[in-house]
């Protein structure tokens, strides 16, 4: 009987045993890696993995000292993009309380989102698991007490990636400026600027009295909205390249068409 190899991305070396103790009762050789920049290189490598089970919280790089919160689900979807071959790909979460936009993000690039918060027993978490390696999609009930159940294929955010993006820039560092520095590659305060004329339209449909407000107050409200609406709805932003008004598809956001979330 062939080797089956299965491939986890935790950034906590004390869960990686037991982790790994639980994919090998299912019959799996088992590869770890603690970020997202060695697990496409273990993709890359050839080894054919018939699961691939990523942690929500892992590292970006090798070198990071801190994990970010978007760049599990990021992995799933760079993985489903370019690695088509590879078997199931499965979210995972060690915390109580799942992000509904992740678990929508990862439903669209065909994906298994499965919950293994603290409360979670090993019995069941290895009867998921099978469930998955079966081609099921599964959500653990803590995750529907959460309200993940309510994910919908159809629920899109009103702004495109680009302007996404930009919104959680400037709420996370504190203005034009910051996001312009942030952003890099020659992404000017001035285009800052174009893509917010698009968003401040777009915010007035969506925040009552928004159009009435000073420039300062639109700022500090399309940080409030990102923070307290939009991640819990459509999840985090990811990273894509700035692309002016006059080359960007003029569309809803569904994360279709996710580009450089992750260093090549």
């Amino acid at each position: 009987m062939p080797t089956k190899y299965a491939l986890i991305v935790e950034d906590d070396e004390l869960k990686h045993e037991s982790e790994k103790k639980i994919i090998e009762e299912l019959g799996f050789e088992v590869v770890t890696c603690m970020d997202a920049t060695t697990a496409i290189d273990q993709l890359r490598s050839g080894i054919d993995f018939s699961l691939v089970m990523v942690d929500k919280e892992i590292l970006e790089k090798p070198q990071d000292k801190y994990p970010y919160e978007w760049v599990g689900a990021s992995l799933i979807l760079r993985i489903a993009r370019e690695f088509p071959f590879t078997g199931h790909l499965v979210l995972f979460t060690h915390l109580s309380e799942p992000n509904v936009g992740d678990i929508r993000q990862v439903y669209m690039a065909g994906a298994s989102a499965l919950a293994a918060p603290p409360s979670t027993d090993r019995k069941t978490f290895v009867k998921a698991l099978e469930m998955v390696t079966l081609g099921h999609q599964v959500l653990s009930p803590r995750f529907k007490q959460f309200g993940a159940q309510a994910v919908d294929p159809d629920m899109q955010c009103p702004l495109d990636t680009v302007e996404y993006y930009c919104v959680r820039l400037i709420a996370e560092h504190r203005g034009k400026e910051g996001a312009s520095e942030k952003w890099g590659s020659g992404v000017s305060i001035n285009n800052i600027d174009n893509l917010l004329d698009d968003i401040y339209l777009k915010m007035t449909e969506i925040v009552d009295g928004f159009s009435d407000l000073s420039n300062d107050k639109k700022s500090f409200e399309l940080g409030k909205w990102y923070h307290d609406v939009a991640v819990k709805l459509y999840g985090a932003a990811f990273p894509v390249n700035y692309e002016p008004r006059s080359r960007r598809r003029k569309k809803k956001s569904d994360f279709d068409d996710l580009h450089s979330v992750l260093p090549a």
